[in-house]
């Protein structure tokens, strides 16, 4: 969570401060007012149940540069408690994601080759010479799952201490 709440205190944006808030009303959605209707209640919880995992996706998407804004911010320690968080969180592995994909855009990252395409020849394919049968390789999928690798990624794209 350390990782969380440091890219939430360097943002400029005002939804970067209503984590806590949002935390608060899915634990208690009647704090602060009066529920008049019972599926307000549902509704309030669930509302900030998806804004305390989904607003850190919207405050880091709203960086220009978020590496570099926030190079040197984090240590390493938070970045592999993020990774490792990600492996039982859905929402911080999609905000992993998320940052890999902006890093490749920004050509942060070297984008990996695609392997070859590997095809089998059938003796009984009347198309095998003639190239018909040739697949595109599917693009390569950045997987944000919790490795040394995606930490030592984070780790150089933020430059942590």
């Amino acid at each position: 969570m350390e990782f969380i709440k440091t890219l939430l205190q360097h943002s400029n944006i005002r939804e970067a401060k209503l984590l806590n808030s949002a935390i608060k009303a899915n634990a208690n959605p009647e704090i602060g007012v009066t529920i008049t209707h019972k599926a307000a209640f549902h509704v309030i919880k669930d509302c900030a149940g998806v804004a305390s995992k989904y607003i850190p996706h919207m405050v880091f998407g709203a960086y220009d540069d978020p590496f570099k804004t926030l190079q040197g911010k984090f240590t390493k320690k938070s970045i592999q408690e993020l990774v490792a968080r990600a492996a039982a969180d859905v929402a911080v592995a999609q905000l992993i994601t998320i940052m890999m994909d902006r890093a490749q855009r920004m050509n942060l990252l070297q984008a990996p080759k695609p392997a070859p395409a590997q095809f089998e020849e059938d003796a009984n394919d009347p198309y095998g010479d003639y190239g018909c049968m040739v697949q595109e390789p599917e693009p390569p999928a950045c997987d944000a799952a919790a490795d040394d690798s995606t930490t030592e990624v984070l780790i150089k794209l933020f430059a942590a201490t």
